[in-house]
């Protein structure tokens, strides 16, 4: 039995003749009631707690700290320096030139600080995807033929690493690879679980 047919079935029980104009009126309200705001029954509110999707745990790895940490030195210098010399040299300008040159160095801090952090990638695992960040791609695990730990020499002539993931179409996603030693072996460990053909490429952590 319903909360309205409950109330129904209360009104009824009190009703009297002498006051029916009265009954009725209640009556009325609660037909209302019932037609325009149902109360759900429980089989409902079972149905619905069934169909409302739950939350797909993760497990995130980031970018070792010392490379984070690196990051933001590189990001903060340059316009500390810059802010220094304007700072002593700024006499000879007048306001608008000065407000212009402020302009034109944060256009150029942002420009430099996305170039900066294109690298910065965070890995994401869940059941049913891998998820790579910076840019956003998530791979779902039975579309994935490899996984693998590229090693390349920069233009610095240092060895750096590249995760690479092959789907079974044969596309590759490729993602600078700066994980800590040990997240990169919690990493492989779930991979390992999904994907058949892997190579970590004799990774040594980050730094290292």
């Amino acid at each position: 039995m319903t909360h309205h047919e409950k109330q129904a079935d209360r009104l009824w029980a009190q009703f009297d003749k002498k006051q029916q104009d009265r009954f009725w009126q209640k009556y009325e309200v609660l037909v209302k009631r019932s037609k325009t705001s149902p109360i759900p029954t429980k089989d409902a509110h079972q149905r619905s707690k069934a169909q409302t999707p739950a939350k797909t745990h993760q497990t995130v790895f980031h970018p070792h700290i010392s490379y984070l940490v690196e990051k933001i030195f590189l990001f903060i210098l340059p316009p500390s320096v810059a802010m220094l010399i304007f700072m002593l040299d700024s006499s000879q300008l007048n306001k608008g030139e000065a407000v212009g040159l402020i302009f034109l160095g944060l256009v150029l801090w942002s420009l430099y600080g996305f170039f900066l952090f294109m690298g910065f990638n965070t890995i994401r695992v869940s059941q049913t995807h891998l998820i790579l960040g910076n840019p956003s791609k998530q791979i779902p695990w039975n579309t994935i033929k490899s996984v693998i730990v590229n090693s390349y020499v920069d233009v610095k002539d240092n060895v750096a690493y590249d995760f690479v993931i092959t789907t079974k179409d044969q596309y590759q996603h490729a993602r600078a690879y700066k994980l800590s030693k040990r997240n990169h072996q919690l990493l492989f460990a779930h991979i390992a679980q999904k994907v058949t053909t892997v190579d970590t490429g004799n990774y040594p952590g980050y730094g290292m």
